[in-house]
């Protein structure tokens, strides 16, 4: 069941945004989304080390129970590794977030331009164009996804998909 609350997860940069309980308890949500692709590792260390947060009781107890199964098939056409898909999703959102921040919050173009703030005034502290520094902002989204992507060893729209499945799991959250 998807939480209307989730508002955030649909963003470019969620990893800004992510409520201050799912941030606490990242490495369970990390866990569980490698063992849904193979690689009960993770699930299993955090078991033995910490007790399980509410949000995961069910989970885990699927897990245990045997209803809850890794997905053989997208693990044999996954090429990023199942522990590092959560931590790929991250940094590439954090990239996309600065992006955003730069392109469609920091500067209104329709404002007076005497009173520029955000990325106008740093556009004007630097002799740059906004427009530039916009510009240069997608550059760097880009980029990331390129970085990712050459990392992995997989193409941008493979990333692209990841960032894909890591906004519909976050959207469900506290389910996992």
């Amino acid at each position: 069941m998807k939480d209307a609350t989730n508002w955030w997860a649909q963003q470019p940069g969620w990893a800004h945004l992510l409520p201050e309980r799912l941030r606490e308890t990242w490495p369970w949500f990390e866990a569980v989304w490698a063992f849904d692709y193979g690689d009960p590792r993770q699930l299993a260390d955090l078991i033995l080390t910490d007790a399980i947060p509410p949000e995961y009781t069910a989970a885990v107890a699927a897990i245990v129970a045997g209803e809850r199964k890794p997905n053989r098939k997208a693990t044999a056409k996954a090429k990023i590794p199942a522990k590092e898909r959560a931590e790929t999703a991250v940094l590439v959102s954090v990239c996309q977030g600065a992006r955003d921040e730069v392109k469609f919050r920091a500067f209104n173009p329709c404002r007076d331009p005497d009173r520029l703030n955000g990325i106008g005034a740093g556009a004007v502290a630097d002799s740059i164009e906004p427009v530039e520094l916009m510009r240069n902002a997608d550059k760097l989204g880009r980029k990331c996804l390129q970085t990712a992507a050459g990392h992995w060893g997989v193409s941008t729209e493979t990333i692209e998909n990841l960032m894909r499945e890591a906004k519909a799991r976050l959207a469900a959250w506290p389910e996992v």
